[in-house]
């Protein structure tokens, strides 16, 4: 069976960043360019949800990989803990 190239990433950032229960957000771009399809399937593999077209939600250790990925493939990316207000 074939493992997944970024299989070694996703544990080591979940040996670095426990799951705590918090939740962090990506927001990416490929500047000039569109999103290459490639990370799409990539990103079916990690535990992360859906925000807008290129904001994605999780753990901590799921949106490191998602950023570490995200900049392997040219796009830029930062990443913020979220905090939920009560309205």
């Amino acid at each position: 069976m074939r493992t997944w190239k970024y299989q070694a990433l996703l544990e080591r950032f979940e040996r670095l960043y426990p799951d705590d229960g918090s939740k962090y957000i990506a927001i990416f771009d490929f500047p000039g360019t569109r999103m290459p399809r490639m990370l799409y399937n990539h990103m079916l593999r990690l535990k992360v949800e859906r925000v807008q077209l290129s904001v994605y939600m999780g753990s901590q250790a799921h949106v490191m990989a998602l950023a570490a990925i995200v900049r392997e493939y040219g796009g830029k990316v930062r990443v913020y803990r979220v905090e939920e207000v009560p309205l």
